[in-house]
């Protein structure tokens, strides 16, 4: 048995029975709220994450009771103020669930308040007691599971943060070598890059740092220099944009001199990369180093990185345009801005970071900046529709308990749409088996135990041999699923009164199943959560953060009050990824999942061409050099626009995008082929970037092209025709 194996059930049980114990112990009635909290909590990744949901957590709970007593004491004799006003406090709170940096309290605070209003029974006493209880019981769980994470064998967020690091450095260094045995065998640089790999990883390390700033000292005292080292890794993915615009720029292949000042230069930049993997490597085995051992580290182990010239490129006039300077430019800002990585890699590590780091933030143009996520938008929608359909349900079928469909079905719905593609089919058919379960053990075992102890045994065994078997991450829905279920088929009998009534927990069963069955119906039914529409959607999505993005650009009448913009291309893209893990392409024998892999990644491709020519344009508009050419580009930039607009996933527009798109390249390159006529007007510098800019649109243009071609060819209209069915 590996240590890892058991260590984590270990906790969870420990921690989860420690809560239950304490709560019986101290009288209070509900001690299944402090075990959910724990639960919850242990379904992460690092003691940071867990820290994280658990402040969360307990803010989420005094916002319930917030919302729960105002919304009590001023609409209690008015039902109908009282739906409608909740409704757009759950359409508030469903549409905030998502976001990544306190989506959870937003989800809390809807859950808490929704269970105080329904067990309160509108009654003030009551309301007040049920608060007082949920508040006491968040606040025990939370502080139980800290205590037994942070003292037992604790997963700290600043090593995983450090690997993330640490495997990025080693890509890149990869990455780096390759080019080199490029120029040394084919004189030229490769224009084939991985281009999702960075874009992740800029949103894998904004996680890791919110979570590392929770439970790490050190991130969190040195925070400052982590975001300047996460805003320059930013950077560097711009960078990358432009030195992949300068290659796409040059023919030709290089001579003896440039090959070998442009293999110094990569060989400055890879030592520069070794240097950080050996800084992070060392701190991630020996986390309890000094700062004079880590010193000393470096002074062994560092890499000599030598200078080098770019003479023989920065002087080059055979091409009119530029292209080898602008290569040489970008290599050598990518080798000063990750130096500036390094140094600020080693103060935040050995805590020496300056006294004073600004961080620029790019100016607004309006006042007020609201960006908005379709996705997002539908949940709302969703769960207006559940909510809606189980008040109608308590209000007109007679039965009993049917006021707890209102809230399982608010609780479970708002869980559901938080989880992409986890089929509310799927929830109901685990979660009879999982209360079955629970039931054998709340019939034949737990009316035979008299003592605390004896409880507290029970509900460690269950939950340590739970966690151990379901191990796996993804496993985590069993976990999360068994041990709530556990919990929930057992309440009365963890009591300070306990009782025990098999028909209490049968009809909990049929109250959940009838929610679920409602929370199906609207998930697959209206906007479809199923994987193949979302994929659809998203794709589609790609295409119309595309279109708004590209039309704010241009937009020179820009609203200086409100400014109103979507959430960004790949993030529609990476969830398009996520969606085509979740459909079983089996049943589409027409469609290659490989060729949708391949479709992926040109999407990314074409996010991170957007990225690249967008800071092009912002900074051409800055300067301005000449009015024509300006008109020219606004004109090429409303031309993609129109063509943006269409939706590309049909039998037949496909190809109408494709041949648009060509002819609009064509367009471009003639006129790139006329600017020589405009030496004499401009400087030299100002025809680079003018060679620059149009680059940059010929290379979104073509990377669109791709994709357009590759969902032409794929016909991934069919994914429309799904079956829907029970």
């Amino acid at each position: 048995m590996s240590t890892r194996r058991w260590v984590m059930p270990l906790k969870v049980a420990t921690a989860l029975t420690l809560s239950i114990v304490i709560a019986l112990a101290l009288g209070w009635n509900k001690p299944y709220w402090a075990a959910f909290a724990v639960i919850v909590m242990a379904a992460t990744e690092t003691n940071g994450h867990s820290l994280k949901k658990g402040r969360h957590r307990i803010i989420g709970t005094f916002a319930g009771v917030i919302i729960a007593f105002v919304l009590i004491d001023l609409f209690g004799q008015q039902p109908l103020a009282f739906l409608l006003v909740y409704s757009l406090i759950i359409a508030v709170c469903i549409y905030q669930q998502t976001n990544p940096k306190n989506g959870y309290a937003w989800t809390i605070g809807l859950m808490v308040s929704c269970v105080i209003i329904v067990m309160g029974k509108l009654s003030a006493e009551q309301t007040f007691t049920i608060a007082a209880l949920r508040l006491q019981e968040t606040i025990l769980g939370v502080i139980c599971f800290s205590f037994v994470f942070s003292v037992f064998s604790p997963v700290s967020s600043r090593i995983v943060l450090l690997n993330t690091l640490l495997s990025n450095a080693k890509t890149k260094q990869e990455k780096i070598e390759q080019a080199i045995i490029d120029i040394q065998s084919n004189e030229m640089l490769s224009r084939n890059v991985s281009w999702s790999d960075s874009l992740k990883y800029l949103a894998r390390i904004d996680d890791l740092l919110q979570a590392a700033k929770t439970d790490s000292y050190q991130i969190n005292s040195e925070f400052p220099i982590w975001e300047t080292i996460r805003n320059e890794q930013n950077q560097w993915v711009l960078l990358g944009g432009h030195l992949s615009e300068a290659i796409n720029l040059i023919d030709e292949k290089f001579t003896t001199e440039q090959k070998q000042a442009l293999i110094a230069v990569l060989t400055a930049l890879k030592n520069r990369y070794i240097n950080s993997i050996t800084l992070l490597s060392y701190v991630v085995e020996n986390p309890q180093a000094t700062n004079h051992c880590i010193r000393q580290h470096m002074v062994d182990h560092i890499l000599f990185v030598a200078p080098f010239s770019l003479d023989s490129l920065l002087n080059c006039k055979e091409l009119h345009h530029g292209a080898l300077m602008m290569l040489a430019q970008n290599l050598a800002k990518m080798d000063a801005l990750q130096a500036s990585i390094y140094q600020h890699l080693t103060q935040a590590i050995l805590s020496e970071s300056p006294s004073e780091i600004t961080l620029k933030k790019k100016p607004s143009s309006a006042l007020f900046n609201i960006s908005l996520d379709s996705e997002r938008l539908i949940n709302v929608f969703k769960i207006l529709v559940i909510f809606w359909i189980s008040v109608g349900l308590w209000l007109f079928i007679p039965m009993q308990g049917g006021v707890m469909i209102v809230l399982l079905s608010l609780v479970f719905g708002s869980v559901a749409l938080s989880l992409p593609f986890v089929s509310p089919r799927y929830i109901l058919m685990h979660m009879i088996v999982w209360s079955v379960l629970a039931l054998f053990q709340y019939i034949f075992i737990l009316p035979h135990l008299s003592q605390l102890w004896q409880l507290g045994l029970f509900y460690f065994i269950n939950v340590f041999v739970l966690w151990f078997y379901f191990n796996q991450p993804q496993q985590v829905f069993h976990r999360l699923l068994g041990c709530q279920n556990l919990m929930l088929m057992t309440t009365s009998a963890i009591q300070l009164t306990p009782t025990y009534s098999v028909g209490t927990s049968l009809l909990t069963i049929t109250l959940l199943s009838i929610s679920l069955l409602v929370i199906f119906w609207v998930y697959n039914g209206i906007y479809s959560s199923q994987p193949e529409y979302v994929f659809l959607r998203q794709l589609s999505q790609f295409r119309i953060r595309l279109h708004f993005g590209l039309k704010k650009l241009v937009n020179e009448n820009a609203n200086k009050l409100l400014s109103l913009s979507f959430s960004t291309p790949v993030q529609a893209v990476s969830l398009a990824e996520m969606a085509s893990t979740k459909i079983s392409w089996a049943n589409y024998e027409q469609i290659d999942q490989t060729q949708v892999t391949t479709l992926l990644n040109l999407g990314y491709r074409s996010c991170f061409y957007y990225r690249s020519f967008t800071d092009n344009y912002e900074q051409w508009q800055a300067t301005q050099y000449n009015q024509s050419i300006n008109t020219f580009i606004v004109g090429c930039v409303q031309e993609l626009i129109a063509i943006t607009g269409v939706t590309m996933i049909c039998e037949n527009v496909a190809t109408t995008h494709a041949s648009k798109l060509v002819v609009l390249q064509n367009k471009l390159t003639d006129y790139k082929d006329k600017l020589p006529s405009f030496y004499g007007q401009l400087t030299p510098d100002e025809m680079d970037k003018i060679y620059q800019l149009i680059t940059s649109l010929l290379l979104l243009m073509g990377s669109l092209e791709n994709v357009t071609e590759q969902v032409m060819k794929q016909s991934l209209y069919q994914l429309k025709f799904t079956p829907f069915g029970l």
